[in-house]
């Protein structure tokens, strides 16, 4: 493995963790998957489900927040969205 690529990979991690830390401030008990299947060009396409009686639309747009945020920090491109949590209703 070439170091360019060695370094990517560290900041492509750094850029995950970011975006669990502050997303599991914001929604305290929320669960982040990653989704293998691109869109398009972006490096991490990321479902937060969120706990029941979240606001699924506020938490998407709140997690666009976030998102733009570690975009800026790390230089990579990130799409997520909330979902209800498996198993939860309403």
């Amino acid at each position: 493995m070439s170091r360019e690529s060695t370094v990517q990979e560290a900041t492509l991690a750094k850029a995950a963790i970011g975006f669990c830390q502050k997303t599991y401030a914001a929604f305290p008990g929320a669960v982040v998957e990653l989704i293998d299947q691109h869109y398009s060009d972006e490096d991490l396409t990321l479902e937060v489900q969120v706990p029941a009686g979240t606001d699924v639309r506020q938490a998407s747009d709140e997690l666009l927040r976030i998102a733009l945020d570690v975009e800026d920090q790390y230089g990579v491109t990130i799409i997520a969205w909330a979902a209800r949590a498996k198993g939860a209703s309403g």
